[in-house]
């Protein structure tokens, strides 16, 4: 039986409603209960098959689709189920950051040399008692004075970019909309740039933290789960029942001026590689037997290879269950969205007091008006800024 095969288990429970279950916690003994009976009935003729497959689906989701939406003027029940169908309806916010990982090499399984992930499986981020909470702003002055959140314990986590342009040409500052009085750019790398850490555009880190949940006790709770290297994501982004591959319109790259020191902060020959779109695929997915290509505008991957988050992972650098998923997918590139930064003066150094107020940016939170305040953090925020803001 596929439930006494814990991966198997796996498999069986995020396929139900592909890409919207993710369950990472240990299965129950209930849990297995209705997966079982869910699978026994799977090709049942009567109404009993379906029951037992939308029981599963509840039991596997707990409270993560018991809200309601409001679907012409009237309040309906995000998961909606008939006698014999169900609709699964929700707005859904899904971002896709362009985002650098380690500079470390390895290959995939048709000999290409790609870039390296050092953190797959999964894993919470990190609030250290007497040094710093998941908001760690760092004093280097290259880590933008913004969220370092770490997910592992020797300090890799999510960053900004950590890479300096000083004085780009004036070609570059027009290609990407850059005023001609500045002269600096902080810019992210997709592919190999970092010693472990994963890099985000500036303003997308802080979109990125404000996300999570303004309390830190309740940021240690949050999961990240990271794909082997040689994995993809695939999600039906847009609820179609295609899933594509996913990606993002961002082609920058660059080399490093050293790699040691403070060498490593600043970067060097920045490519914007329009026009060469192809070329940049084929060092950043790898150019044999991975993906294809119509010759006009679409990217598509064969057989791709997918990994599932799961209990199993837990902070070990691993990722128990893959699976390829059969037939061509096309590849979706999200478009990349300029992030949007708020700059504003601090009176003083960074004093620990003014670190807290830097965090607190990231923390920003307003609620709808009926919303419970305590529940979507607004108190926790109010409460916070009012002992920081003068």
């Amino acid at each position: 039986m596929i439930t006494a095969d814990a991966q198997k288990t796996i498999v069986a429970l995020n396929s139900m409603v592909f890409g919207r279950i993710n369950y990472t916690e240990k299965p129950s003994a209930d849990l297995i209960a209705k997966l079982t009976q869910a699978l026994v009935q799977a090709h049942s003729s009567d109404a009993s098959g379906f029951t037992a497959y939308i029981n599963a689906i509840k039991s596997a989701t707990g409270t993560k689709y018991a809200f309601r939406v409001l679907d012409g003027g009237a309040w309906k029940p995000a998961l909606s189920c008939t006698a014999d169908s169900c609709v699964l309806q929700y707005p859904e916010f899904t971002a896709i950051y362009p985002t650098g990982s380690a500079m470390e090499k390895t290959k995939d399984e048709f000999g290409n040399t790609i870039n390296s992930y050092s953190t797959p499986g999964l894993w919470q981020f990190l609030s250290r008692a007497g040094k710093h909470e998941v908001d760690n702003i760092r004093n280097e002055p290259y880590y933008g004075y913004a969220p370092k959140m770490d997910y592992e314990g020797i300090g890799n986590g999510f960053h900004n970019p950590a890479v300096r342009f000083w004085g780009p040409p004036k070609e570059l500052k027009s290609a990407l909309g850059i005023p001609t009085a500045h002269n600096t750019l902080w810019a992210v790398k997709r592919g190999g740039v970092s010693r472990g850490c994963l890099r985000f555009p500036l303003g997308h880190l802080w979109e990125f933290r404000q996300i999570f949940p303004v309390e830190n006790e309740k940021m240690t709770k949050v999961m990240f789960f990271g794909n082997r290297s040689q994995d993809f994501d695939v999600y039906d982004i847009d609820g179609d029942g295609r899933p594509e591959v996913m990606g993002v319109q961002y082609m920058i790259s660059y080399g490093l001026q050293g790699t040691s020191g403070l060498a490593t902060r600043e970067g060097t020959g920045m490519e914007i590689n329009e026009g060469k779109k192809y070329e940049f695929y084929q060092d950043l997915y790898g150019a044999r037997s991975v993906f294809g290509f119509d010759g006009g505008s679409q990217f598509s991957f064969e057989n791709p290879t997918i990994s599932y988050p799961s209990y199993l992972d837990l902070r070990k650098k691993s990722v128990a269950v893959r699976v390829k998923m059969q037939g061509r997918y096309k590849l979706y590139e999200q478009k990349y969205e300029r992030e949007k930064v708020q700059f504003y003066a601090l009176a003083g150094d960074m004093s620990p007091e003014n670190k807290q107020l830097v965090r607190l940016m990231g923390r920003v939170r307003g609620c709808a008006p009926s919303a419970d305040k305590a529940a979507c953090g607004e108190s926790a925020f109010e409460q916070e800024s009012k002992g920081l803001l003068r």
